[in-house]
């Protein structure tokens, strides 16, 4: 990604936001991402039809976090059904997530 432009709108908001630190970021993501394949139903239904893969994907292999700015999703961890259901996932904004990736990674 080194020497990509990001944008215009992204750099105008964050102007510290450099595609160096942009493709930094990427890197440590990979480092600790993992790619899926088969997903199965987490047998939840969304309150939007198109919301239901990010639940699936999430809710349905156990994982730690689901990435949104999606109102409808933020607002499941609300929902006590749900937190029972997956006490592991936290549905959060990307700063949040941010937030708990620096301090994951932090020396």
């Amino acid at each position: 990604m080194a020497g990509r432009t990001l944008r215009p709108k992204i750099r105008a908001k964050f102007p510290s936001l450099t595609p160096e630190r942009a493709d930094l970021f990427l890197q440590k993501l990979a480092a600790i991402a993992v790619l899926m394949g088969d997903v199965p139903e987490c047998g939840r239904r969304a309150s939007r039809p198109d919301d239901l893969p990010y639940l699936n994907l999430a809710g349905g292999r156990g994982r730690r976090y689901l990435v949104t700015r999606d109102k409808d999703l933020l607002d499941l961890m609300a929902d006590s059904a749900f937190r029972r259901k997956f006490p592991q996932l936290r549905v959060v904004d990307p700063v949040v997530f941010l937030n708990a990736v620096r301090a994951a990674t932090a020396p």
